[in-house]
């Protein structure tokens, strides 16, 4: 009878490291249970995330979670380095709760921490408290020394926006659920010019966002999802920008060297008719004409019969391969979509999201004989 062998064991620590380094953090510190060799190796993977969602069913079960996190710093490894550091905790102002962060915090500098995730915002916020909440927590003074940081997400954490100069080494920044102040995403991009992607998610502000003329500006990648600018709109002038995503209620925006773009996903909330949507809709379709995949919304499908009829517009000459369309399927967007068939010659693949991860695509071939 052929015997049996654990190929994994016979892998020398480091590699094992490795491993433990690459499977979600929650998995890692399962390893524990495996045998006495397996005790303590998860303390050296250089992935951690403290996620309160999977520990806490209870407040008694949130002070474990904290006491968690607390042994978990002092027993780690001191010469290891952490790459990633993910912390989600909603409402973090008990004094406790707030000492315990500032360590975790403190922690992820002192181990050169690479990416940065600190998420504080509360699981029952909804699209109706985007302007009540107030941030629940002041980034630490010593994030901004660090040198190596290249990706930093803050949701619900306030930061002085003097203090993001310092960040040169940024190539991925993510906000959400805080206001925007005193032009801090101009302040961020004119001083961080390795920002390769921006993703502001459900953020607000007094001002109205314009970042032209900044040289060596290096962003490829732009996410605007349920933002709500006070005084309408944003203006960015960005030559290396390849994808452009803006979802929420309609708000005025102007993306030069669009041109340029290769990838741009848009989805209005409202729905109510206003001659100044319908321009905005129509020039800002013309100005997308050039990107290889495009994703519209049902509320754009709609629209299409009165642009198209005010603007005596039959199609346009678009460059799209991939055409993609949240629909119902309804008889008020037919108008619409024979628009952009019509629109779209080079279509190689159609794609219609019904909702709820159905989708139905419809190849190049089942196109030329529509």
């Amino acid at each position: 009878m052929a015997q049996n062998f654990d190929m994994i064991s016979l892998l020398p620590d480091t590699l094992l490291f490795i491993i433990i380094s690459l499977i979600p953090f929650k998995e890692a510190v399962r390893t524990s249970i495996l045998s006495k060799r397996w005790l303590h190796l998860w303390k050296n993977t250089t992935n951690i995330e403290f996620n309160e969602h999977f520990f806490v069913g209870s407040e008694f079960q949130r002070w474990d979670f904290l006491h968690f996190i607390t042994l978990c710093i002092e027993n780690y490894q001191e010469n290891s380095i952490v790459e990633k550091l993910s912390l989600t905790l909603a409402d973090p102002g008990h004094v406790t709760s707030s000492e315990i962060v500032e360590r975790c915090v403190d922690f992820a500098i002192q181990q050169g921490v690479i990416d940065l995730d600190l998420d504080f915002s509360s699981p029952y916020w909804t699209e109706e408290d985007i302007e009540e909440p107030e941030a629940l927590f002041e980034l630490r003074t010593k994030v901004y020394e660090n040198k190596t940081l290249k990706s930093l997400k803050l949701f619900s954490c306030n930061f002085p926006e003097n203090e993001l100069m310092k960040f040169h080494a940024l190539k991925e920044v993510s906000l959400g659920w805080m206001e925007l102040k005193n032009n801090a995403i101009e302040t961020l991009l004119s001083n961080c010019k390795m920002i390769e992607i921006l993703n502001i998610k459900k953020c607000w502000t007094w001002n109205r966002i314009d970042c032209v003329g900044v040289d060596e500006l290096r962003l490829k990648k732009l996410i605007v999802d349920s933002c709500f600018f006070m005084e309408g709109g944003f203006l960015i002038d960005a030559p290396n920008l390849t994808y452009f995503k803006f979802h929420g209620n309609i708000m005025y925006f102007d993306i030069d060297y669009s041109s340029h773009l290769e990838e741009v996903d848009l989805y209005f909330g409202l729905e109510y008719e206003n001659p100044k949507e319908d321009v905005f809709i129509y020039s800002t379709i013309r100005n997308f004409k050039y990107v290889k995949v495009l994703t519209i919304c049902g509320f754009i499908l709609k629209e299409m019969e009165r642009i198209s009829t005010l603007f005596e517009l039959r199609h346009l000459k678009m460059n799209t391969r991939h055409l993609k369309m949240m629909t119902n399927l309804q008889s008020d967007e037919c108008l619409g979509v024979r628009f952009f068939l019509n629109s779209c010659t080079m279509l190689e693949l159609l794609t219609f999201d019904l909702g709820s991860g159905r989708l139905i695509h419809v190849s190049r071939y089942i196109i030329n004989k529509i």
